[in-house]
């Protein structure tokens, strides 16, 4: 037979119960304070983070209409002063580069601001910022970009070979990866000696397109690397999701994208291509 529980006892228990409760919820309750202010903490960050987006945005727009018309008024110079038919032909050479780079600074002002823009508008999309839209054969855009290299290393003395896969689609402007892969061949072009060869190589992986430049042969070493123009097609092949790598060797890069499945209709078409080109 269970002896009965003595009342003092049981009041002790009643009480330890009763304190041990209080203390939980006080507890709760200090949590639940200590979050509330945590989430004023995040949404005050996030506003500063908007806040600071949206000046980014202003200051790059103030700065690129700043610098517009002096590029302009310099470019116009250059060519004021390479009309004279007694200006040097090395004077000339020079002066087309200084427009050149002229040129690559426009289009990296412009380029910032549409991508700050365009991430701006994107708000929490996880799409990168310029892969949106329109959809660009990217073995099309190498043809157009070497065939126009090769003419010009022609000249020099150097020879390109080229391998691509066919069906190569990546989500992005057509325009912008043109350009992109028209300053990285430009920069192999600088470095390239007379005798030495370029080979461009595209293949596509499982969801990836690597674009691979390997130049052999002896270096230019009077020749120097535009920043502007490589951080311009860095900047863009970003905006598509991508990477450029350099290696050490100057003229040597690496570019990866991401691809995106071809429609089903051409399926086929594009099998069809890919076993003429092997043949």
């Amino acid at each position: 037979m269970i002896e009965s529980v003595p009342f003092w006892l049981a009041a002790l228990l009643i009480i330890g119960a009763l304190f041990a409760l209080e203390i939980t919820r006080r507890r709760l309750n200090s949590a639940r304070r200590r979050n509330e202010a945590l989430r004023r903490d995040l949404d005050g960050a996030l506003a500063e983070l908007d806040s600071a987006a949206n000046l980014r945005s202003e200051l790059l727009s103030r700065i690129g209409q700043s610098l517009k018309k002096p590029l302009e008024s310099i470019r116009s110079a250059t060519e004021e002063i390479s009309r004279p038919l007694e200006c040097p032909e090395w004077m000339k050479e020079q002066l087309g580069l200084l427009s050149k780079e002229i040129d690559n600074i426009g289009k990296f002002i412009d380029l910032i601001g549409e991508i700050v823009t365009l991430d701006k508008l994107s708000g929490k999309s996880a799409s990168p910022p310029l892969s949106g839209g329109a959809v660009t054969d990217l073995e099309a855009v190498l043809t157009d970009v070497v065939q126009a290299s090769s003419a010009r290393l022609s000249e020099r003395g150097v020879s390109m070979t080229v391998a691509m896969d066919t069906g190569v689609l990546v989500a992005g402007d057509e325009g912008y990866l043109r350009q992109a892969f028209d300053a990285i061949v430009s920069e192999t072009e600088r470095f390239a000696g007379k005798g030495g060869m370029v080979h461009v190589d595209l293949s596509a992986g499982e969801g990836t397109a690597r674009v691979s430049l390997d130049y052999r042969g002896s270096v230019n070493t009077e020749a120097s690397p535009s920043l502007l123009s490589l951080e311009l097609a860095r900047q863009i092949v970003a905006g598509h999701g991508g990477w450029i790598q350099e290696a050490a060797k100057k003229g040597q890069f690496t570019i990866e994208l991401p691809t995106i499945s071809a429609p089903r209709g051409s399926q086929g078409e594009t099998d069809e291509q890919r076993d003429l080109q092997e043949v």
